[in-house]
């Protein structure tokens, strides 16, 4: 599999990616909030990946660090429209999250994201794990 980043202009002109847009044209947020204890100890310098498969190419959205309060607060996200016609069961765009820190921390998520919503994603690390 095929591994890009958002930024490559190539894969930003290649028809499956023109495509993609075609089905997400707005944005969705994410937030991440990684904390040990409850909430009480924020992990910082936590890398954060934030990817999709898209025909078969790992395309990366946003790879980046949470800051002295664990958080990493607005990634902008391709979405799909709402269907305001249907608001019982809202369209959603599906991405994956990975954080890491060294060797101890190593975890995954799915997230749905929704058009002009934040989703906040909490990572929870058990003490001794950072």
């Amino acid at each position: 599999m095929n591994e890009v980043s958002i930024n490559d202009k190539n894969y930003l002109e290649s028809d499956e990616y023109k495509k993609f847009k075609e089905d997400n044209p707005v944005y969705g947020y994410l937030k991440i909030r990684a904390y040990a204890a409850s909430g009480a100890v924020p992990i910082t310098e936590l890398k954060v990946e934030v990817s999709k498969i898209i025909d078969n190419t790992k395309v990366i959205f946003y790879s980046g660090f949470t800051d002295e309060s664990g958080i990493i607060e607005r990634i902008n996200l391709p979405a799909r429209r709402v269907n305001t016609n249907n608001l019982n069961a809202p369209d959603y765009t599906t991405y994956d999250i990975l954080a890491t820190r060294g060797d101890n921390i190593n975890l995954s998520y799915k997230i749905n994201v929704y058009e002009n919503i934040i989703v906040v994603q909490n990572i929870s690390i058990i003490p001794g794990g950072f």
